[in-house]
């Protein structure tokens, strides 16, 4: 889903069941849909209504993915975190 917004398109996913980094929101960076009956149907209308907000959506979304997602801000968060565990250590 990530590709999908760092190419400013906006992505169609269902709820996830893991627990996220930085993670695209829903309404702002894309949409959301249950995997029970219907899930789609709903998420589908609710992408209709928003349709003159979706290239500002797709935008948004890729501005979220190269802020959070590149492997150079993904290396920053990992260095920061292991600085502040080797310095709670000392």
């Amino acid at each position: 889903h990530y590709e999908i917004a760092a190419c400013g398109s906006v992505p169609l996913m269902t709820y996830p069941t893991i627990e996220r980094d930085h993670p695209l929101i829903e309404h702002e960076h894309g949409f959301y849909f249950g995997a029970e009956p219907g899930g789609l149907a709903r998420c589908l209308q609710a992408i209709h209504s928003r349709k003159p907000n979706l290239i500002q959506m797709g935008r948004d979304a890729r501005d979220h993915v190269k802020r959070n997602h590149r492997w150079s801000a993904q290396s920053d968060r990992m260095r920061r975190a292991l600085e502040e565990l080797c310095s709670a250590s000392t």
